[in-house]
């Protein structure tokens, strides 16, 4: 598993690139940015088919009554005056619903006796226990698997689940990459709290200089739609992660994006939904 962050160490004023900030997993020493491969056992568990979607999570409000404390930004795209004023606007039923927290989703999860996954259950799921399969419906890429990325893409209306079954995983989940980030795992340390984000999206930064001219020297990395250039990738076999102005790296099965957590009111984005698991009895 390898980190989507680019920032680089420096150690004795040389750049270091082993380490930097990223995770660590329960079974390694210390924080790296590119995870040896590590065995796991995975408990037979179900998996929701899409992401949690609009109409599915405005079913949830209603059967609940849930109302974050902390209601900033929650479900923003639904433009609410307040939780229990929420209601799904026209054509974006079938959307993943965003703007809503890892509390928020969590909450939904356990109303419904399920959980958010392990970011490694995530991986098995769309390797099928293959970790030759680069990406969930296979070794190599393919265009037709996932929606194209947009720079102008509204964070309101990111297009609905199920458009693209050729991206689907042996098991037959779908959309587990390239429409919404997805949320898994939290970590914390003594500075830090992060979440692991699974799946990439369909929005594409696009940041200009100051000339107002696009560049991709000036890509934002925290939500990056392409990869910085002058990294290097092989496309078709996998090797490496990072690619110029590329965006297949970033739906690998093997990348994963930490997120920093400060408070739900800022945690919550367009460009991150969910989905649910279940533990198989």
């Amino acid at each position: 598993v390898a980190g989507a962050e680019i920032e680089d160490t420096w150690k004795n004023g040389k750049q270091f690139v082993k380490l930097a900030v990223d995770v660590q997993y329960p079974w390694e020493m210390e924080p790296v940015k590119y995870h040896k491969a590590h065995t796991l056992s995975i408990n037979d568990l179900w998996v929701d088919k899409y992401p949690v979607t609009n109409e599915v999570y405005a079913a949830f409000l209603k059967q609940s009554s849930y109302a974050p404390v902390d209601s900033g930004s929650f479900l923003r795209h639904w433009g609410c005056t307040s939780p229990k004023d929420c209601s799904v606007p026209p054509g974006m039923a079938k959307m993943p619903v965003v703007f809503v927290s890892r509390q928020d989703a969590e909450e939904f999860c356990t109303f419904y006796g399920k959980r958010l996954p392990r970011e490694w259950e995530w991986q098995y799921v769309a390797q099928a226990g293959d970790p030759e399969r680069t990406y969930p419906w296979g070794k190599w890429w393919w265009e037709e698997a996932v929606p194209a990325p947009q720079a102008n893409a509204s964070l309101f209306a990111l297009g609905e689940v199920g458009r693209f079954p050729n991206g689907s995983s042996p098991g037959g989940v779908e959309d587990l990459v390239g429409l919404v980030w997805q949320w898994t795992d939290e970590y914390q340390d003594e500075h830090n709290r992060a979440a692991v984000l699974r799946g990439g999206s369909i929005f594409q930064p696009n940041a200009h200089d100051s000339a107002g001219v696009p560049h991709p020297r000036y890509q934002p990395w925290y939500f990056p739609g392409r990869a910085p250039a002058g990294a290097w990738d092989d496309k078709w076999t996998g090797d490496h992660y990072f690619g110029p102005k590329d965006y297949r790296s970033l739906f690998k099965n093997t990348v994963h994006a930490k997120y920093l957590l400060m408070a739900p009111s800022l945690d919550r984005a367009g460009t991150i939904g969910f989905r649910c698991v279940a533990d198989r009895a």
